[in-house]
């Protein structure tokens, strides 16, 4: 039954040294983005278009696997939008 125990208590220590790099691999981030219209002149002629976070295209979000990623949007056209990833 010693043996069992010493057994269950390095296993269980081994767990707990070996959490934080678990918890370390996975990034949760929440990026805010508002999506707005923007004067650009592109060949000489102006035009308003939808601008995520004043840029076209859109900032770019980078991520790795595992990461779990909410991204706000924030509206401030009148017209609805649509964004792709």
């Amino acid at each position: 039954m010693g043996a069992h125990c010493q057994a269950l208590i390095l296993l269980f220590g081994t767990w707990l040294a070996l959490l934080p790099l678990a918890s370390a691999r996975r990034r949760d981030t929440t990026p805010s983005t508002c999506v707005k219209l923007q004067n650009v002149t592109r060949l000489c002629n102006t035009r308003a278009i939808p601008t995520v976070k004043g840029k076209f295209p859109g900032a770019k979000i980078v991520t790795r696997e595992g990461d779990r990623v909410d991204v706000k949007v924030v509206n401030n056209i009148k017209d609805n939008i649509t964004i792709h990833w």
